[in-house]
């Protein structure tokens, strides 16, 4: 990459650095982006791990600007939906979640851990259980930039310009990081029950009819370098949640690129780079430990490929039901949630076959180049 200017006046962005303008992108295709300097480079992450199927889909566009031709927005406070919104939800559901287990959209990862903390908490009041209000996380986890996400993130360096603002109700544990983490004495097998013991105590600690939910990443991101946990630890893990009544919240915004055997191995083998959704050999990672799955899980950034803002909260029927029977209603909404053109980029034509077919569980074009960023193409 050629060095960067270094005047930023002729922008009224707000961009990261104010002392940087960025350079402009002016097209792309497939895992290439061709920059306003003359530059062509690799897209080698497809960006913060989203543009997982390329650049430049005429396909995707194509679908997208039917639904703008035939409508392009609904509101779901108005009592309407969509088809977009209803074929998304079930592709997302069926096969994992069940019958009677839900989905809803957001637009960023951010949105989506607020609206999955929010359904937690509300859980509980459903269930007259007052007091659990606490939320237990991981040390090192990210789990989004608005500030309940952040409260639950624990990265200090984020955090520490919005301290005062940060939850008190947020207690953390250690992270699962074998090669930082594990004695060296220590087997997998003794690691894993070594956090699992810490967690189990923590929620003693605390009193498990004090907390709400325990929110973690099944496989961590850039925060500790795409770590994915020993083999047994999230079967672990959700059975201690589930021994206290706590529900378990995955985080799947961000999922690595790896094959079936690599996702959970004794140790790290292959980490290629964050892509997204069904590029670990199954559509979910938790789906790769032997257990039922998350109360919640939260699924973002390849969801929408590059094409749109998107995110989704995904509630199992538990949930699902607790809500049902008391208030009858979810106490949060977003303007966007069922709205047409954004959610057909799903659209079976142009992207279903990304996730549920013969690509499912390998790398995406701008990864098989093995670059893990962005760098100039040959």
């Amino acid at each position: 990459m050629p060095s960067e200017p270094k005047d930023n006046t002729a922008s009224h962005v707000l961009h990261r650095r104010t002392g940087v303008l960025p350079y402009t992108v002016l097209s792309g295709e497939g895992i290439y982006l061709n920059l306003n300097s003359g530059r062509r480079i690799i897209d080698g992450s497809g960006g913060a791990a989203v543009a997982c199927l390329g650049h430049g889909r005429k396909d995707i566009a194509d679908a997208i600007q039917r639904q703008l031709s035939s409508f392009a927005y609904a509101y779901s406070g108005a009592n309407l939906t969509s088809h977009p919104a209803e074929e998304l939800a079930r592709l997302l559901l069926e096969d994992t979640y069940g019958e009677g287990s839900k989905a809803f959209f957001c637009n960023s990862g951010s949105e989506a851990t607020e609206a999955a903390l929010k359904l937690a908490l509300q859980f509980w009041r459903e269930k007259g259980c007052e007091t659990r209000t606490q939320i237990v996380a991981r040390r090192q986890g990210y789990h989004g930039n608005t500030l309940s996400a952040l409260s639950v993130s624990g990265i200090d360096d984020r955090r520490k310009d919005y301290s005062s603002w940060m939850s008190p109700h947020v207690t953390f544990v250690e992270r699962c990081f074998p090669y930082r983490g594990k004695a060296t004495s220590e087997s997998d097998q003794d690691y894993v029950r070594r956090l699992v013991e810490d967690l189990d105590n923590t929620f003693q600690r605390i009193g498990p009819q004090n907390i709400a939910a325990f929110i973690m990443e099944t496989v961590s991101g850039t925060s500790l370098g795409c770590v994915p946990p020993p083999r047994g630890y999230l079967k672990e893990i959700a059975a201690v949640c589930k021994k206290h009544g706590i529900i378990l919240i995955l985080d799947e915004v961000r999922t690595f690129v790896g094959s079936r055997s690599s996702l959970f191995p004794s140790m790290i083998d292959t980490i290629q780079i964050m892509c997204g959704m069904g590029r670990i050999g199954a559509l979910h990672a938790w789906q790769l430990e032997d257990f039922d799955g998350p109360d919640i899980q939260t699924i973002g950034k390849s969801l929408g490929g590059g094409f749109i803002p998107l995110s989704a909260v995904l509630v199992s029927r538990k949930v699902i039901e607790a809500v049902s029977l008391g208030s009858g209603r979810f106490s949060h909404s977003h303007t966007f949630q069922v709205s047409g053109s954004r959610l057909t980029v799903h659209n079976p034509t142009a992207k279903r076959y990304e996730l549920k077919g013969p690509s499912a569980g390998m790398c995406c074009s701008s990864c098989r180049t093995g670059s893990s960023g962005i760098r100039k193409s040959d």
